[in-house]
């Protein structure tokens, strides 16, 4: 297993940011292909009123929660880097997608448990920095968030990490 964890201070070093969904970012969301957990799309009022993503200056890097994570359905993400489609599950089949360590002065640790990551062939070889950025995105946006925080912490499982997807979309194990 793989563990990253992150402080506070990631906000001032990271080249991302959180920020809400407006209507000039519909476009990109449909170019990119961005779909909900279940494949449908987003609906367009509600992903301007209520959304949020995790992207850097020029877009060239989005990270956004698709839903998910009820019963036995993992919770849902995609990175989109390098012109390339990231997908992640976290939990799902009886696991948790997060745990939470709550402190006696009220704040809290956070693990997000990543079970599944498809890293497209082509960024094979860019994989460790991928589980890095990948890392770094949950971490804006667990730090970007109001209530009280210390760490995150973002496993991922190796037997579940994936080195590329084939032509038919299964993914190809490492």
């Amino acid at each position: 297993m793989k563990t990253l964890t992150f402080d506070e201070s990631c906000l001032q070093r990271s080249h991302l940011r959180r920020e809400k969904i407006s209507k000039d970012d519909l476009l990109l969301i449909r170019r990119l292909g961005i779909r909900d957990w279940n494949g449908r799309e987003f609906d367009d009022d509600h992903l301007i009123r209520f959304s949020e993503w995790v992207v850097n200056e020029d877009k060239s890097v989005v990270f956004k929660g698709l839903g998910g994570g009820a019963f036995e359905i993992p919770k849902m993400y995609s990175l989109f880097f390098n012109g390339e489609h990231v997908r992640l599950e976290c939990g799902g089949g009886g696991s948790e997608a997060s745990k939470f360590l709550k402190y006696p002065d009220g704040t809290y640790d956070m693990t997000v448990c990543v079970s599944c990551i498809r890293i497209p062939s082509k960024l094979a070889d860019k994989q460790e920095f991928v589980l890095e950025l990948v890392a770094e995105a949950f971490a804006v946006d667990y730090f970007s968030s109001l209530w009280p925080r210390r760490l995150l912490h973002v496993e991922f499982n190796p037997p579940l990490i994936y080195a590329g997807i084939t032509g038919s979309g299964r993914p190809v194990s490492q």
